[in-house]
């Protein structure tokens, strides 16, 4: 079945993290309108809100597979170690075994060369960090490939941090043909060790491609991010030596390879009985740890929350210097509610007194989150760091480069978020500001002690929507409130 324009751009918009999977948005000019103002805006092309011809050409450029707008998953805990290994699970046909190894070589070089990180290559039998792999459409991972053109790669954030490629392409190396591997591979290890898309289209993680450079270097965008996450390289440590960058010669058995590639059979031939066998399936692992956002199974996939086999103990030790206030609270389909603060998380319904480490319920999360905002069935935690995408889409809560300090965030059922900063609501629709306002003007119902330095937010949430009973927590209180009136209903306090 043949898709129209305004499909198509619909679902690039929803793929790729612009617009709410939620089937109503489409049919809202309005919410359409703002997804394609944010998209314009990323990409660095005229902002007109509607689809023209600039807009249809950056629709049709190939591309990394990760979303560019994950305002809900701002941060990367990254890697806890400094030293990962990595494996080739399988290869393309495209390029020899001895290219793709010394490519794959070369493209984690990169980030080592500028970080304290160091990689080591292991056989296709060990455990490794990265798993690195070539499939066609339906490769193992729910997240089929789309075939030649539009999605080159997607990669998976720490920990899990495997690189896929879509083998559909034409991949080459030391050219300007086809899809140059070294360009897009470096591109998705940066995903593999923590980092998002960059609307910069000068540095690596922008995500359309564009081509190969002879002359590559990282940008000063994808420097800092990936030093935010593990520092630099100090002084007394040893820059890892550079791989060696000359092409290997293919196999004089191997024949060259056509100008044009034939199309490629609905069944993938079984390789040369003259090539050694290797593993070319994918991991069997269907329900990953960490999904990368194109997949629309994912999006519909209710908040799951990983816990230890035995549950772990209560632990009443709180950091010195943690204020007696909630960073950010969340509620479950099951109305059961969350509280952090520092590095703690309080069951609200049923223990509220009793912390637990974050890492022992969360182990993905980071500590001290700034806000937690459920939109649909899935539950977006929000910390500003340096590579956090707030800082670029939402370029008005910047109190200085790179530092936003927002207090609290929510989603109403009308599609707009608001983000509270001290006696200040930033009010926006997609990443385009509507208002900003103090909170007095824009809730008048709130008591004057919830005019100021509101700690968290939380917004009941009944089959995926936003429900009329609220939460607002300041210093040891919680107040009920009327999420469509904004109401206080009930003020109590907080046992810490």
């Amino acid at each position: 079945m043949t898709m129209t324009v305004a499909q198509v751009v619909g679902a690039y918009l929803q793929k790729y993290g612009y617009l709410d999977r939620n089937a109503g948005d489409i049919r809202s000019n309005e919410n359409v309108t703002s997804a394609l103002e944010s998209l314009q805006r990323f990409a660095n092309i005229a902002v007109t809100g509607e689809v023209n011809s600039e807009t249809l050409a950056l629709v049709n450029t190939p591309r990394c597979g990760v979303a560019d707008f994950l305002p809900f998953s701002t941060t990367s805990n990254g890697w806890q170690k400094r030293h990962l290994k990595y494996r080739i699970d399988s290869y393309t046909q495209d390029l020899s075994e001895a290219q793709i190894g010394q490519t794959i070589s070369d493209a984690l070089w990169v980030w080592a060369e500028v970080s304290s990180l160091t990689f080591e290559r292991v056989g296709r039998t060990e455990d490794a960090d990265l798993k690195i792999l070539f499939g066609s459409r339906d490769h193992g991972d729910n997240i089929d490939f789309d075939g030649s053109g539009g999605v080159l790669a997607h990669a998976f954030l720490p920990r899990r941090g495997d690189a896929h490629f879509d083998d559909d392409e034409n991949w080459t190396v030391f050219s300007n043909f086809g899809i140059n591997l070294f360009i897009v591979a470096a591109h998705e290890f940066g995903h593999s060790l923590g980092l998002f898309h960059s609307d910069n289209r000068n540095v690596l993680m922008y995500p359309f491609y564009n081509g190969y450079d002879p002359n590559f270097e990282l940008g000063t965008d994808d420097i800092a991010g990936i030093r935010n996450l593990y520092g630099g390289r100090t002084a007394e440590s040893t820059i890892p030596p550079r791989p060696a960058t000359r092409e290997p010669a293919r196999p004089a058995t191997r024949p060259p390879r056509p100008a044009t590639r034939p199309p490629r059979p609905a069944t993938r031939p079984p390789r040369p009985s003259t090539r050694p066998s290797r593993q070319t399936s994918p991991p069997t692992t269907t329900q990953p740890e960490t999904r990368p956002p194109t997949t629309t199974r994912a999006e519909t996939r209710p908040l799951t929350m990983t816990r230890a086999e035995t549950r772990p103990p209560p632990t009443t030790t709180i950091l010195p210097g943690c204020p007696d206030q909630f960073d950010a609270v969340f509620s479950t389909a099951t109305q059961a509610m969350y509280g952090f603060r520092c590095e703690h998380v309080y069951e609200l319904n049923t223990n509220p007194g009793t912390p637990r480490r974050i890492r022992d319920i969360f182990p993905l999360l980071p500590n001290n989150i700034d806000a937690a905002l459920p939109i649909g069935s899935r539950i977006y935690f929000i910390k500003f760091e340096f590579q956090s995408p707030l800082t670029r889409f939402w370029r008005e809560l910047e109190s200085s480069p790179g530092v936003c300090n927002v207090d609290a965030a929510m989603a109403t059922n009308d599609g707009y978020y608001y983000f509270f900063k001290g006696n200040q609501v930033y009010k926006y629709r997609g990443i385009t500001l509507n208002t900003v306002s103090t909170i007095s003007e824009m809730f008048p119902s709130f008591s004057e002690d919830l005019q100021s330095d509101i700690s968290a937010l939380n917004v009941l949430s009944v089959q995926g929507q936003p429900s009329s009973t609220g939460f607002v927590f300041k210093n040891d209180k919680s107040y009920i409130i009327d999420a469509n009136t904004h109401e206080i209903l009930i003020e109590k306090a907080i046992l810490f």
